[in-house]
């Protein structure tokens, strides 16, 4: 397993959340893309060292959400754990993943 250790002031201010699974690696950011606006974008780096181009993550994610980048969480070799909150209904939202 690979670590990631960020601080910020605020819980929203690091780079991107981290997960490792058996075959791929996980990188979650926020980020505004054209044609796609705001979102949470996910980029994997497999074993062979391929890295996929950044894919929007979350549907209907809007501009005044906001992902919790340092509450990302590996819960096992195969699963782990992302969290955001919907801005419009304060609704707090944890995404479980299956990992490669």
């Amino acid at each position: 397993m690979i670590t990631k250790s960020q601080t910020a002031t605020s819980d929203t201010e690091v780079s991107y959340g981290l997960l490792v699974g058996p075959q791929k690696i996980y990188f979650f950011y926020r980020g505004y893309a054209r044609g796609t606006g705001a979102q949470v974008f996910l980029v994997t780096l497999d074993e062979n060292g391929n890295l996929s181009p950044p894919r929007p993550f979350l549907s209907g994610f809007r501009s005044t959400d906001v992902f919790y980048r340092k509450f990302t969480r590996q819960l096992t070799n195969t699963e782990g754990m992302i969290a955001y909150m919907r801005g419009r209904t304060g609704q707090f939202v944890i995404a479980r993943l299956e990992l490669e």
